[in-house]
């Protein structure tokens, strides 16, 4: 915890990890662990591993609250994780995952604006056909969202 305090992230990561994910553990301490284990990844804008990590953890977690706050740390990774792959240049494989997100996450604030953001992509990179066709499906999914029109 020194180690996170004084901004040593990558040296209390482990740590936290092995807390974290041991069951034997006191199950305040282990909640402690993964949450400062998922800030220090958020921190490090790893969204990635906090992607992998969050849905991890929603697999492990039996309580509905936390599971709840997981999913929706999971559900931001996600799509932060694909903006940084657009950002760097990386369409296709951002383009893959704009598309799995906003399938799988209908009712997350945030589908609009993967289904958007791959739209713009297909845009880009002249797939003027698949662009027209999330066009369509943007405004008949979400028909209230600012850029339908």
């Amino acid at each position: 915890f020194i180690a996170y305090e004084k901004g040593r992230y990558d040296e209390s990561l482990e740590g936290f990890k092995k807390l974290g994910w041991n069951k034997a553990l006191d199950s305040k301490i282990a909640i402690k662990a993964q949450d400062l284990y998922l800030d220090i990844l958020n921190i490090q804008k790893k969204y990635e591993s906090l992607m992998n990590s969050s849905f991890e953890l929603v697999k492990m977690s039996q309580d509905g609250d936390r599971k709840s706050k997981l999913e929706k740390i999971y559900r931001e990774s996600f799509f932060s994780h694909a903006t940084e792959l657009q950002t760097q240049g990386k369409l296709e494989e951002s383009a893959s995952l704009y598309e799995k997100f906003y399938q799988e996450n209908m009712k997350s604030n945030l589908a609009d604006k993967a289904l958007w953001n791959l739209t713009q992509i297909y845009i880009k990179q002249s797939k003027l056909h698949l662009a027209a066709d999330k066009s369509l499906e943007y405004y008949q999914l979400f028909p209230k969202a600012e850029n339908a029109k």
